[in-house]
């Protein structure tokens, strides 16, 4: 009974993952992190495999039983120390490393997975990994600890720099993406901590299953809040944004937190006299110059040509030269595009008297059209 429990759990988890692999071939725009991703779904499928053939052969006498013993437990240690290796580099793909992109290096940050496999390939004669007893037994070998060694510092390492990361950050985008990629590890250390102390239960698909699931599930959630057209913040993530963000000024604060809504002139006209698609285009390049302008700021897609970006800032001439420098960029590009990019922007600050998220938009809304009758 005890075995039959043991691989449901790890059919679960072969199924979950294998959902997740189904449904996650368009979840990274990066290639490279879409391809790790898989091969890490996929290790997580044969290491759960592995430890069902495991507890079907351990402790049946017979010497067939013997030798499914070793490789069943040989494939277990191999894959997980495989998972480890594959997380460290699909972490680091994410955080924009372009030190694991060469092919070179990728081969010296496996040079612990292959000591992982050397030793548990040599069980067989030497147990120094693992060792099977006369009853066809599994127990850990000498250099056991040398397998969690490895592990933890696959996870620990890429762990440590995405958390330092977060804190580092000015951009909201940036921090969310790092904060992420920690919820993989949470759940993972944690339950492969308990697999140490209860071998009997299989802890390592639990907590690897429900560390891909978390990855998965937030990840979606950040394709959800990104604009598809300008890869900006939407609408709905804006409202979530400004609801985390407001009540730290709802005081007095030394510096204060102002709102910029921005529209394309004539955009309209664009779109009549060049066609939808150099409109569409008209919109990603004023995304691009929010992006070079003030890559720190949250910045959203409103809808339609309206964009917004929230900055923190001590004097409203910060984010007035803010304004300068994006039309600065947007006439720079002139010469490649058949027509100027004219922009209206409404700046405003908040004050503990805006009654609600709309109100603050609301008033920017205002400050826009006015700057529109000062041009006509």
């Amino acid at each position: 009974m005890q075995a039959i429990l043991y691989s449901e759990i790890n059919l679960c988890g072969i199924l979950i993952v294998g959902f997740i692999l189904y449904k996650s071939q368009r979840l990274f725009t990066e290639s490279d992190a879409r391809q790790i991703f898989s091969w890490l779904l996929l290790a997580n499928i044969f290491l759960f495999m592995s430890d069902i053939c495991w507890v079907q052969v351990n402790q049946r006498p017979g010497s067939m039983f013997y030798e499914l013993n070793w490789l069943f437990n040989s494939s277990y240690f191999i894959f997980s120390a495989v998972v480890p290796y594959l997380w460290f580099l699909f972490s680091e793909t994410r955080q924009d490393c372009h030190w694991v992109e060469n092919n070179w290096n990728r081969c010296l940050a496996a040079i612990p997975l292959a000591v992982v496999v050397i030793l548990s390939l040599s069980s067989y004669t030497t147990g120094w990994m693992f060792q099977i007893d006369g009853s066809n037994g599994y127990s850990r070998g000498p250099l056991y600890g040398i397998h969690i060694l490895v592990d933890y510092g696959y996870v620990g390492i890429t762990a440590l720099r995405c958390l330092v990361k977060a804190l580092r950050t000015d951009s909201y985008m940036q921090r969310e993406k790092y904060l992420s990629l920690l919820f993989f590890v949470v759940p993972a250390l944690f339950f492969a901590t308990l697999q140490e102390f209860f071998s009997g239960c299989p802890f390592m698909c639990l907590g690897n299953t429900v560390g891909i699931f978390s990855v998965f599930v937030n990840s979606l959630e950040q394709k959800i809040s990104l604009d598809p057209l300008t890869q900006l913040n939407n609408r709905l993530q804006l409202e979530r944004y400004l609801e985390q963000r407001i009540p730290h000024y709802q005081k007095d604060t030394d510096r204060q937190l102002y709102l910029v809504l921005i529209d394309i002139d004539d955009f309209k006209k664009i779109n009549d006299t060049y066609g939808h698609l150099e409109g569409d285009r008209a919109l990603r390049r004023l995304a691009d110059a929010m992006r070079q302008t003030n890559p720190s700021g949250f910045a959203a897609h409103y809808g339609g040509d309206e964009f917004v970006l929230i900055l923190e800032s001590e004097e409203q001439r910060d984010i007035e030269q803010w304004c300068c420098d994006i039309r600065r960029i947007l006439q720079a590009t002139r010469e490649r595009n058949s027509y100027d990019l004219e922009l209206s922007s409404g700046i405003i600050c908040y004050t503990p008297e805006f009654s609600s998220i709309a109100a603050f938009i609301g008033a920017a809304d205002v400050a826009m059209y006015d700057m529109k009758l000062q041009q006509v």
